[in-house]
């Protein structure tokens, strides 16, 4: 399996810890990314999940639009890496 996911999420805590001016407390840096998920197939593992937001006002039967918009949340998990291409790999069990 690639390294990109990792690789990205060390030069965004470089990028964090370089633009930081004055001092900080050590080890409070915190960098993840928003939408990991745990996936439970034949073992848990985890996996970044692309996430779809969609959002359209609908319209009344007497033509008059809604107040409010509907929202809709749809995650997309990857079969493959979308930075490299790599094809992620089923994580087996070795016994």
């Amino acid at each position: 399996m690639c390294e990109c996911f990792d690789q990205l999420l060390g030069n965004a805590k470089e990028k964090l810890l370089q633009g930081i001016k004055g001092e900080f407390v050590a080890g409070s840096a915190k960098v993840q990314w928003a939408n990991e998920q745990y996936v439970i197939k034949e073992r848990l593992t985890t996996a970044v999940v692309l996430q779809i937001n969609t959002e359209i006002r609908r319209v009344r039967t007497n033509g008059e639009p809604y107040k409010n918009l509907t929202k809709e949340t749809y995650n997309v998990l990857m079969d493959y890496c979308p930075f490299c291409g790599e094809k992620k790999e089923e994580e087996k069990d070795s016994e």
